[in-house]
């Protein structure tokens, strides 16, 4: 049995009461509904109804091509025609809102009877899609998903690409490509990359999906500098136990939010990209560094946090390092336990570093906690930081930031700032080895030092 009437009915419904509730002159009778307050209240009702078919849309389509029960059915015209009924006689509020109350227990019953459905095309086996248009999973894939065309929805369904050396490949040169709501990587065999975005591509969305276990990149976006990869969005995506979390190539703006990168060598990787805002990103438990970038510009990084990154590493130890780039800015993130546990002078473990020739990037508003170089033994051991700045680097700015608890054999340092012009303001260093090191001058008294120069920062020794 067909229903088509019935998305049609929650759409007309849901345009009349909002005609009602803006204009208060639309007349389902002989006369019209001019009650400000009954107005405003049918317009709240209007957006329950709109929410919820668009959050059932694609069930209410569904209908079309599955059998679901008559009588569940049936009940919802019923209560369709009710509502519709009582509009038109300006019956009171209440009663109407009773009535939508029934109507989403309806709607409730009718999700629990179809359960997760496909209404676009459905794919059971590894495929090449060649055509624009919305895809699902059907089951589980063993193998690789191809996407070779403009303007793809594919949506995963809460099933999982496995056992596979790619799981989602995205040629070049294609655009507005959205995937969501799935599990890629893992299996019995090794998965290389996850996700695969080729050069040139542009508006690339990818939304609540699990990339596990990819021996060399979860999410790989390989744009190169005569065909960048332009405008990406990455929302609440899990990337777990693979070699570099989400690395970014020559990718140029996009925002990436609520993610969460653990047990990877590196959490986020960019290199030589640009305009990325990344906000709200979690990046815990990674061999080398929660977020770094190489030869990138102007990227914003706000509230994100990354924490216990260095420990179980073969290298330096990173919250977050930016190297070689310039107007970078960390506003209000945390670095919190990064550590290394290795010995020798070049080795170090530091909270927010910014190394090589970056320029005029920031630190602002940041906290490192607990940065500490644990190694035992020997005579040259690790140092580190709560922030380093390298004696390269040129015109950066540390401000409004605290530095607490860097602890080392060597000792450890709240704040070492060399280099150029660089500016190191009202940061707070306590209870370090040693708060700010020997460049930073002037940390009690303000005034301008020499270089690096250092206004209104305050030093507390440990309580």
């Amino acid at each position: 049995m067909k229903y088509p009437r019935l998305l049609r009915i929650f759409f007309l419904n849901t345009i009349a009461l909002f005609m009602i509730g803006n204009l208060n002159v639309f007349s389902m009778n002989d006369g019209g509904i001019n009650d400000p307050v009954l107005g405003d209240s049918l317009w709240n009702i209007g957006r329950r109804i709109f929410r919820k078919v668009r959050s059932n849309q694609s069930k209410l389509d569904y209908i079309d091509n599955t059998s679901v029960s008559q009588v569940t059915v049936d009940s919802m015209y019923s209560k369709i025609d009710d509502i519709e009924s009582l509009v038109a006689h300006e019956s009171t509020i209440d009663t109407i809102s009773s009535k939508i109350c029934v109507l989403d227990s309806k709607i409730d019953l009718l999700d629990m009877q179809i359960g997760p459905c496909c209404c676009a095309t459905p794919i059971d086996s590894a495929t090449t899609i060649t055509a624009s248009g919305p895809y699902c999973l059907a089951q589980d894939i063993q193998g690789t998903i191809t996407i070779d065309a403009d303007n793809v929805m594919l949506d995963l369904n809460c099933y999982a690409i496995t056992n596979a050396s790619y799981g989602i490949v995205i040629n070049d040169n294609y655009s507005d490509i959205t995937m969501q709501n799935g599990t890629v990587g893992g299996g019995t065999s090794t998965t290389q990359v996850g996700i695969s975005v080729g050069s040139g591509c542009s508006r690339i969305s990818m939304k609540d999906i699990n990339v596990v276990d990819c021996e060399l990149v979860a999410m790989d976006f390989s744009g190169i500098s005569s065909s960048p990869i332009k405008t990406i969005d990455i929302t609440r995506c899990c990337i777990e136990n693979s070699g570099m979390g989400i690395q970014t190539d020559n990718v140029q703006g996009g925002l990436i939010r609520q993610c969460s990168m653990s047990y990877n060598i590196t959490g986020m990787y960019f290199d030589e990209s640009e305009k990325l805002v990344v906000e709200d990103c979690h990046s815990f438990a990674n061999e080398r560094a929660g977020f770094e970038l190489k030869i990138s510009s102007n990227n914003f990084f706000r509230n994100c946090k990354a924490i216990k990154n260095g420990e179980t590493g073969s290298d330096n130890g990173f919250g977050f390092v930016a190297s070689d780039g310039f107007c970078n800015t960390f506003q209000n993130c945390l670095a919190q336990d990064t550590k290394t546990n290795l010995t020798g002078v070049s080795k170090m473990a530091v909270g927010f570093a910014l190394t090589g020739t970056e320029q005029q990037s920031t630190i602002v508003d940041c906290t490192s906690k607990k940065t500490q170089a644990i190694a035992t033994g020997g005579s040259s051991l690790a140092k580190s930081f709560g922030v380093y700045l390298e004696g390269t680097t040129q015109k950066c700015v540390v401000r409004d930031s605290l530095m607490t608890g860097t602890t080392g054999d060597v000792g450890g340092i709240g704040c070492e700032a060399d280099g150029s012009a660089n500016l190191i303001i009202r940061n707070i260093g306590y209870d370090n080895d040693t708060n700010f090191g020997s460049s930073i001058t002037n940390v009690h008294t303000g005034g301008l030092g020499t270089e690096p120069k250092a206004l209104d920062n305050l030093s507390f020794p440990p309580l």
